[in-house]
């Protein structure tokens, strides 16, 4: 039994493990049996052509491969669950002494961890500071 894919052809996708991670493309095609599909700009190889009536030149031609379908994952998915994670780092932070201060400017912040602090009973300690 073919199972159902969580992508289709068309649809906006980001890669979420491999060579390839973080690089954003459409699906161009989709294999259900494989559980592969082929993304716009992903897992580009060079794959030789014989001269031909559709190549006179023949030669190299760059083009994409399929990936397994696990690697994927739709753009509106990847969003919303970055929107929920920094979420709850500000929800943590601000629960914290004086983290209120450090988060009101927009600026990224800077965090520093103490080396020493990694091998005492498991904690970590780590100061946060504006660059």
């Amino acid at each position: 039994m073919v199972k159902k894919l969580h992508v289709k052809k068309g649809d906006e996708v980001i890669v979420i493990a491999g060579a390839d991670k973080g690089k954003r493309g459409r699906v161009l095609a989709a294999f259900p049996k494989e559980e592969k599909v082929i993304v716009e700009g992903v897992r580009v190889v060079t794959h030789f052509v014989r001269k031909s009536a559709q190549h006179p030149g023949g030669g190299l031609v760059k083009k994409e491969a399929p990936i397994h379908v696990s690697n994927v994952m739709l753009v509106s998915e990847y969003e919303a669950r970055r929107a929920r994670r920094a979420a709850r780092t500000q929800q943590t932070a601000r629960t914290n002494k004086g983290f209120p201060s450090l988060l009101d400017n927009n600026q990224p912040l800077s965090i520093l961890y103490d080396p020493a602090s990694i091998f005492t009973a498991g904690r970590v300690v780590c100061f946060i500071s504006r660059p």
